[in-house]
């Protein structure tokens, strides 16, 4: 028998009808939570347009970028180089990558898996284990202070750069109402040359002309200089302050004040589409530094001495390789030790930064790939600056006449070489009445016993600035010394720009997420945004006083280096041996289809050998550790404690939280807490077992806040149900009647 053909038109019409309700629905309703299922009382909320309303990236390579920029920041070019000259030259980079493979990259590969499967950022991620949500809480305090004063550092650059739109760079030369009498400009080759004498005030002499009573007027008060880039920085850009104890110190620059709004200007810019937008602009940030690394490599080789610096910065001194300190009646390895905080600071785990960036991924993207890439990116970058760097520093040392050893301590210690050595090289500190047994003769105390036979000088005690005093005292000195020097200083502040804000993007990108994940407010991301950059401007005003630098320093100490080793070593703690490595893993094979490669080496690096690592390095910084300062300034005590407080403060949100839920929660409190709840994971279907249902029309949507209405049903939907209701019934007693007849005909052939 036929079937009704009406019952199937009136089943598809109803079909139709449903389908727009529903359509309609989700129209009216982008926002809405379904309310999946509870456990202990917690609601399990799953965003029915979570993957639009949060954001994520247009494509991969934005991320890739993204996380290139974040990666490769200002302490590639200023810090390694420096860490190379003085840890041996090329034998740096042995312990440099034992520590990629044990520290480094299990670190960024852990996080990447952590964004990227819960989808969340780092304030909301800690689902895994619920009693170490402070983890989070954490996190973000960090990337907080460090986004702080990190933006100074762009406002800087953003000075330097408009500053260097002239004939005639203003760190050029001692001619400024700004330089002083100690301001001198190293020129000594031609006299070095004729062996002579280059003396402070810039006069050359020759041995037969310098006479006893010319030797016995010499001083360290007299010997001490300063080079013009070093007065540029801190005498007019700066308008540094003798210390805390200055009362005039609180007042803003101005120059620096408008820099700094300008920095939070382009990051707000960078931030206010959300990723979609970062996303466009870091195609700009990651990828114009390295066309300005090319154009400087291409120019250094051009220089005279190039080879020098480059021999300089190759040739292994193995003798560093075991090098070891006693400190503290305590023994530690100082090569390994800064090759491990060179690793760890440079790729930036434990910020919150990549758990932010991975959590805007495909949930199946292949993240172990993009962790190996972006590493050995980061790592090529230093090690190919490290060229560009040290080519400019034997230029340098050809144009003065001296040694590539002794350029390289000038550009490592920040500031100028007190005197030239000529005859016989060798460093003194403090003052020349030091000089005694390291001559080959014997000097009895007295400077007019050293004849004009021979010449002496010593190196002036100064700061050790390896980050900006390289940044902006160094590397400005050396590109005043190239022809067209405006150029190639236009082209290194903007590399300078660049890297600041690829890394300056992701870390209030950080901040940001986290408040808008916690509070639910990604209709209101913008204000969220604005906010964000109006505080931060705000408080880094403080730091475009003349206490500024001594503020900025005191951030740099303190904020980010202990709070986030004990950060690191925390949080894989409690993924691998609270919520469990196999476990992990499984999750890591539910987002890649198959376990990683090498995966008892994420396993052994991620339980034992990256949290040891980790340890020791925290111990090494305790163990290391003198209170602040700057150059000769000590902070007084009651700053090193405002410091310690501020570190406190990052980690103590830890045991904090962990309290608190302890003591508001019934029953078995810490198994229970130590259980990742049943919102841990992607908001979509890849959980096991709580994959979203079907829509139903049918069935009320119970939402977070309140029910959504259906609409009233109008009269041809309504006539169009009975239609369909009596078609249906139509067909089941034809069904029945078919049934019947087919028994009663089996019955007869029995």
């Amino acid at each position: 028998m036929i079937r009704n053909p009406f019952a199937q038109i009136s089943r598809l019409l109803t079909n139709v009808s449903t389908v727009q309700s529903t359509t309609k629905l989700v129209s009216d309703a982008k926002d809405i939570r379904i309310t999946v299922n509870k456990t202990d009382g917690e609601e399990v909320m799953a965003d029915s347009g979570a993957p639009v309303d949060r954001g994520a990236w247009d494509n991969k390579l934005e991320f890739l970028l993204s996380c290139l920029s974040f990666a490769v920041g200002l302490g590639n070019i200023w810090r390694f180089p420096y860490l190379c000259y003085r840890n041996g030259g090329g034998v740096f980079l042995i312990p440099y990558v034992a520590m990629l493979l044990t520290t480094g990259l299990p670190l960024f590969f852990f996080e990447l898996c952590l964004g990227q499967f819960g989808q969340e950022g780092p304030l909301t991620i800690w689902k895994i284990c619920p009693l170490f949500t402070g983890l989070g809480l954490s996190m973000v305090m960090v990337a907080f202070f460090i986004g702080l004063y990190y933006n100074v550092i762009i406002a800087w650059a953003f000075f330097y750069l408009f500053s260097s739109f002239t004939a005639s760079l203003p760190w050029a030369s001692c001619d400024h109402w700004w330089n002083t009498e100690a301001c001198r400009r190293f020129d000594s080759k031609n006299c070095t040359l004729h062996d002579g004498l280059m003396a402070m005030n810039g006069s050359c002499y020759y041995r037969d002309e310098v006479t006893p009573e010319q030797w016995r007027h010499l001083n360290a008060t007299f010997m001490q200089s300063k080079l013009p880039a070093d007065e540029y920085f801190h005498n007019f850009m700066l308008d540094i302050s003798e210390g805390f104890h200055e009362e005039d110190g609180h007042h803003l620059q101005w120059h620096l004040s408008l820099c700094l709004i300008l920095a939070w200007v382009v990051v707000f810019l960078g931030l206010f589409r959300g990723v979609s937008g970062m996303g466009k602009a870091v195609y700009f940030t990651a990828l114009f530094p390295y066309c300005v690394l090319l154009i400087l490599f291409a120019r250094a080789v051009t220089l005279d001495g190039y080879s020098n610096g480059i021999a300089f910065y190759l040739t292994p001194k193995w003798e560093k390789l075991l090098e070891v300190k006693v400190f503290a009646a305590m023994y530690h390895v100082h090569v390994w030790a800064d090759a491990a905080m060179q690793i760890f600071f440079s790729l930036g785990p434990c910020w919150g930064g990549l758990i932010t960036l991975a959590s805007y991924n495909k949930f199946n993207n292949n993240c172990l790939r993009d962790a190996l890439t972006i590493t050995v990116a980061n790592c090529l970058t230093s090690f190919f600056a490290g060229f560009v760097i040290f080519g400019i520093v034997g230029f340098m040392a050809h144009e003065m006449g001296v040694p590539v050893e002794a350029v390289a301590a000038q550009a490592a210690r920040g500031c100028s070489l007190s005197t030239i050595t000529t005859r016989f090289p060798f460093e003194v500190g403090g003052s020349l009445s030091t000089i005694t047994a390291r001559f080959p003769f014997k000097v009895g105390g007295s400077l007019s016993t050293i004849t004009a036979r021979f010449i002496a000088t010593t190196l002036v005690s100064c700061p050790v600035l390896a980050g900006a005093g390289l940044a902006f005292i160094a590397y400005p000195e050396a590109v005043a010394r190239l022809p067209i020097s405006p150029l190639w200083a236009i082209l290194f502040f903007v590399m300078l720009l660049t890297l600041g804000l690829g890394s300056q993007f992701t870390i209030v990108q950080t901040v940001i997420t986290s408040v808008v994940d916690v509070f639910e407010l990604r209709e209101h991301y913008m204000k969220v945004c604005v906010g964000m950059c109006v505080v931060g401007c705000s408080l880094g005003l403080s730091m475009c006083t003349k206490h500024g630098m001594y503020i900025l320093q005191l951030l740099d100490d303190y904020s980010g280096t202990y709070s986030a080793l004990m950060i690191g070593a925390i949080e894989l703690t409690v993924v691998c041996w609270v919520y469990g490595i196999d476990n992990f893993m499984e999750d890591i094979k539910k987002m890649l289809g198959d376990y990683p490669t090498l995966k008892y080496y994420w396993k052994a690096t991620w339980c034992f050998l990256t949290p040891l690592s980790v340890v020791l390095i925290l111990v090494f910084t305790f163990v290391d550790y003198s209170p602040s300062s700057y150059g000769h300034y000590a902070y007084p005590t009651w700053a090193n404690v405002l410091g310690w407080s501020i570190s406190f403060t990052c980690i103590a949100a830890i045991p904090i939280r962990a309290v608190i839920l302890v003591s508001t929660k019934s029953g078995p409190r810490i198994t229970a807490l130590c259980r990742p709840t049943a919102g841990w994971g992607p908001p979509d279907g890849h959980k096991d077992g709580r994959e979203l249902p079907p829509i139903d029309s049918r069935t009320p949507l119970a939402l977070e806040d309140e029910e959504y209405e259906m609409e009233p049903e109008s009269s041809s939907q309504r006539a169009t149900r009975n239609w369909s209701a009596q078609a249906d019934e139509d067909d089941e007693e034809e069904e029945e009647e078919e049934e019947d007849g087919l028994h009663m005909k089996l019955g007869s052939r029995k």
